[in-house]
């Protein structure tokens, strides 16, 4: 249960909503800096890749919720996928899209998880406090990384990706189906 006895929110949850949102902020800057590297610096694609989030986001809050399991590693597997073919095949049509395709099913995921555990905690409002605070620290994080060593931005996003997936299912936190 989210809320103990006490009153007090299991700790549990609120590093996991800090985690997850945090590695939701570096997975949005990694695939917007993969984007503007690889098919040209646009800001045009930065709102694109936005919209695609956005887009994925009412997709899995409305439509996915129940699949949260499946779409933690998913969209891990999506940001990889994204980041290298962009960087390996830069400026091509096809590569845009499939980072714009990973943007949306990474987006598809934090609609999904938001409202999964909206379900989940008491209040909602808590539950945003913690997942947009990790959010935040993710995106100052991801500047600090590109202003000092970019590729450090890339293997943390996909490191920190893959622990918390393994850790995901190892604690199975309670979700509602």
């Amino acid at each position: 249960m989210i809320q103990k006895s006490d009153g007090k929110i299991n700790r549990l949850f609120i590093i996991e909503a800090m985690l997850v949102g945090f590695w939701l902020g570096l997975a949005q800057v990694s695939l917007g800096f993969a984007i503007l590297t690889g098919s040209g610096a646009m800001i045009t694609h930065f709102f694109i890749l936005t919209g695609c989030w956005l887009g994925g986001g009412i997709i899995g809050a409305f439509f996915l919720h129940r699949a949260l399991t499946l779409l933690f590693p998913t969209a891990l597997i999506g940001v990889v996928i994204g980041q290298t073919i962009l960087r390996e095949m830069p400026f091509m049509f096809t590569t845009q899209l499939i980072g714009f395709a990973a943007g949306g099913i990474t987006g598809t995921f934090a609609g999904a998880y938001l409202t999964n555990r909206a379900l989940v905690w008491e209040e909602v409002r808590r539950l945003l406090f913690y997942e947009n605070n990790g959010f935040i620290i993710g995106w100052a994080a991801a500047t600090c990384m590109l202003l000092s060593y970019s590729k450090a931005l890339s293997i943390c996003t996909n490191a920190l990706g893959g622990v918390l997936v393994i850790v995901f299912y190892t604690l199975r936190l309670p979700t509602k189906t």
